[in-house]
């Protein structure tokens, strides 16, 4: 069985995701074909150095739609199963390589909120005679396209891999709790800094990571939340860390784990967190909340609020031992629903029931 994986957003968490489960899916006599941007490839060269991989480098357009579409087009002819858009912004592409044949098709809804003009070319799929099949990281991404079959729809969370955290503290060291923030409102550095404010006298040392701490910072929300750090003089307990490469062995550092974003369709660093075995403050979304199985797993606050994050993030430090109990379980949990073993199983079957059931959505709905 031979995919074609196409994945225009560069290496980040969607290509990431499935590279996880490169190795498990070859195990399983699957063939991965990699159609990316050339900004992908020291992840590719890296991480799946045994999978063959198209380039193609135009910027979003109708143009890359036709290029995505012929390098596709391509990998079929050489013996190609199945298409696999690896986003919604690679559907476009891959619809056009699959115009006039039947291949089947697997689309991953991975996005919390979609415009309208996306829904509109995710229904659009149901009229052609391709079998397609729909992959959602979340019950919260499937609900994205309302009526959908329910057959047509998978919902499947990423496959990730991380190490246990070192999970001992002596009880003078300050916690050292990260985050991961980026420079859009969703993430919710405005919420985290509040919460740094009402933490001010505790023993915690914040570790950042993600595009929040861009010097200088190119967005007015970022600046503005950067200068209320110093305003209230707790900039020195913030250490910006930027963009790494790989969380993986940053969270081998850590002693707990704050999410405060205000949307968010599975979540891939919470995953992680528990995979890690790191206490885990969330706050109580759609999407996320199934990826830490109903709130069961994780330290849980209301959406966007700030004392409730940093109360949560209070009682984490101060009974770290039943932070860490809790944590154990939630890492025992995540590898059965989220190692690259567990999802490769069912990515596995649902390719195969394409391949043996060749029927349209349209005929399906």
């Amino acid at each position: 069985m031979r995919i074609v994986l196409i994945d225009l957003n560069g290496p980040f968490g969607p290509l990431r995701s499935y590279v996880e489960l490169v190795p498990a899916l070859i195990e399983r006599g699957i063939e991965i074909e990699f159609i990316v941007p050339s900004r992908s490839l020291p992840l590719l060269d890296e991480l799946a150095p045994q999978c063959s991989t198209l380039v193609v480098d135009r910027p979003h357009s109708l143009t890359r739609d036709w290029e995505v579409g012929r390098a596709v087009r391509r990998r079929l002819g050489e013996g190609g199963n199945i298409v696999h858009a690896n986003s919604t912004s690679a559907v476009r592409g891959a619809s056009v390589g699959v115009l006039g044949t039947r291949a089947p098709m697997v689309v991953h809804l991975r996005n919390s909120r979609l415009s309208r003009l996306e829904v509109v070319m995710l229904r659009s799929l149901a009229c052609t005679p391709n079998p397609v099949r729909y992959i959602a990281v979340s019950g919260g991404a499937a609900c994205t396209i309302e009526g959908l079959p329910k057959d047509a729809v998978t919902v499947l969370g990423d496959a990730v891999s991380a190490p246990r955290a070192r999970g001992t503290r002596g009880l003078n060291d300050p916690a050292r709790v990260g985050l991961v923030l980026n420079q859009q409102p969703t993430k919710g550095l405005d919420i985290f800094v509040e919460a740094v404010a009402k933490l001010a006298s505790s023993n915690i040392q914040w570790e950042v990571f993600g595009s929040a701490g861009i010097v200088p910072p190119p967005a007015g929300y970022v600046a503005e939340s950067m200068s209320r750090l110093s305003q209230m003089g707790v900039a020195d307990k913030v250490h910006f860390r930027g963009i790494v490469p790989s969380m993986t062995a940053e969270f081998q550092k850590l002693d707990a784990f704050l999410i405060t974003s205000r949307r968010e369709s599975f979540s891939r660093v919470a995953a992680e967190a528990l995979m890690s075995g790191l206490p885990l403050v969330a706050p109580v979304i759609p999407g996320l909340i199934e990826t830490v199985d109903g709130g069961r797993l994780a330290h849980m606050y209301p959406l966007a609020d700030a004392s409730a994050a940093a109360s949560a993030v209070q009682v984490v430090v101060s009974d770290y031992h039943s932070a860490l109990s809790m944590a154990q379980i939630g890492m025992r949990w995540g590898e059965s629903r989220f190692s690259a073993d567990a999802v490769a199983g069912e990515m596995r079957k649902l390719y195969t029931e394409l391949l043996v059931r060749p029927t349209s959505a349209r005929s399906r709905s």
